[in-house]
């Protein structure tokens, strides 16, 4: 019964996905399209794996298909809603109607930024070098992560720069796409790289996504050919490095294993990680103890920077890496939803992801329509979260990441002004 109740709910979110996919005219990358699309997916590979490689995988309540879909239906209507304002309030600019300075980097700017990521990566290396040595483990990758995570060692401000070589990654993609020359095309290759590696060694698999979908994102803003093909080779991609960079934190396979057992392993984890935070999920709407009405989890940066100033001295937050539950396979991630439940309950929940649907869009639209470098290099690093939805929140937990990523566009966008004021 409860696989054809699940089945039902699957059949809602295909059917919530043709629908937003034919409102807005077959864009694939509108918010509300990929939201319903992603959560389509997300469910229809829980299914699929529960008679396959998860064959243990515990029933989910109807509740909580329930819960998910009210969840990618506010979602879409906060989406709708921002498309409809920015149709009403706002005139649609043409290309050439923006200031050079809006549309496109001077190029003392460009190599400056680049030159910083490309300094500070060994400083990087170094510095990880050293947490990996405090945390005792003798496999680097593995003893690293596990020093961040459980250690008292830290990489210090240099941890900035991974999320600076994201938005120089957005920079450098974009000023290729606006003039390409091989010098651009170079300067582009190499932020890539750079940012992929930096990536790697935040010892997470969540950030290749992230330089990834910003690769995907500035290339169906501005790339001369984006289709499914474009979508499918980011997710094969994405596949490969999660696969391997698994096998090198000791996490779904191991270096010393044979091939066969490594891509058994891996397959089985990788089936975990996309499926079984619903589970997780789940597991959470039964808890007694939440919502906990404190707002621990979602207002976490506010709290600890409250408490830093003084204003509120005995604030408190809670960890940004949750507790595992066993499903029974073992997982730490509970969807987007929990770190909203988990503070103010249902209601809080579903209005945040209103609010998100809404602002999403409005990023969309107005990137879609001005191709300014402002709203491409927030689309494209928004896309993040979004995807990373079925997974865990990655809006309001990264915050700070958020605010660092407004302050370098909008100062780029400053020092670009006085550079270019004549153009």
């Amino acid at each position: 019964m409860n696989h054809l109740i699940e089945t039902g709910f699957i059949v809602l979110h295909l059917l919530l996905f043709i629908a937003m996919y034919k409102w807005m005219r077959k864009e694939i990358m509108h918010p509300g399209v990929l939201y319903s699309l992603i959560w389509f997916v997300i469910l229809a590979l829980h299914l699929i794996f529960r008679f396959t490689v998860l064959d243990d995988l515990y029933d989910v309540r109807p509740g909580t298909f329930l819960f998910i879909f009210l969840g990618a239906l506010i979602f879409c209507a906060g989406s709708i809603t921002g498309g409809i304002l920015y149709e009403k309030g706002k005139d649609h600019h043409n290309f050439s109607a923006y200031p050079g300075w809006l549309i496109r980097v001077a190029p003392g700017i460009q190599v400056a930024l680049l030159l910083i990521v490309l300094i500070g990566l060994p400083v990087y290396i170094v510095k990880s070098y050293q947490v990996f040595l405090a945390s005792n483990i003798e496999k680097f990758f593995e003893g690293l992560r596990t020093e961040l995570t459980y250690g008292s060692e830290t990489l210090g401000p240099i941890v900035y720069l991974s999320s600076f070589s994201y938005f120089v990654l957005a920079v450098q993609q974009y000023i290729f796409y606006r003039n390409r020359t091989k010098a651009n095309r170079l300067l582009f290759i190499l932020s890539f790289v750079l940012a992929l590696t930096l990536a790697i060694f935040t010892t997470g698999r969540g950030p290749i996504l992230w330089v990834l979908s910003i690769v995907l994102g500035m290339n169906f803003l501005h790339g001369k050919r984006f289709t499914f093909k474009t979508i499918a080779s980011v997710i094969s991609i994405f596949i490969i490095l999660f696969t391997l960079v698994g096998i090198a934190l000791n996490k779904g396979g191991n270096i010393d294993a044979s091939l066969s057992d490594n891509i058994e392993t891996s397959g089985k984890t990788t089936a975990s990680y996309l499926v079984a935070s619903v589970n997780a999920l789940d597991i959470r709407l039964q808890d007694n103890t939440v919502p906990t009405y404190d707002g621990d989890n979602s207002l976490r940066f506010f709290k600890l920077l409250g408490s830093k100033l003084g204003i509120l001295p005995n604030a408190e937050a809670n960890e940004l890496i949750q507790q595992f539950v066993f499903v029974p396979y073992s997982t730490n991630v509970y969807t987007i939803y929990d770190t909203y439940y988990s503070d103010f309950g249902i209601g809080y929940t579903l209005f945040i992801i209103l609010i998100l649907g809404f602002f999403q869009t409005l990023i969309y639209y107005n990137a879609i329509h001005s191709k300014n470098i402002r709203f491409s290099i927030y689309y494209s690093l928004t896309l993040y979260p979004l995807l990373m939805s079925f997974f865990q929140d990655m809006y309001f937990s990264l915050t700070s990441t958020w605010i660092q990523i407004i302050i370098f566009t909008e100062a780029l966008i400053l020092l670009n002004r006085l550079i270019l004021k004549d153009d």
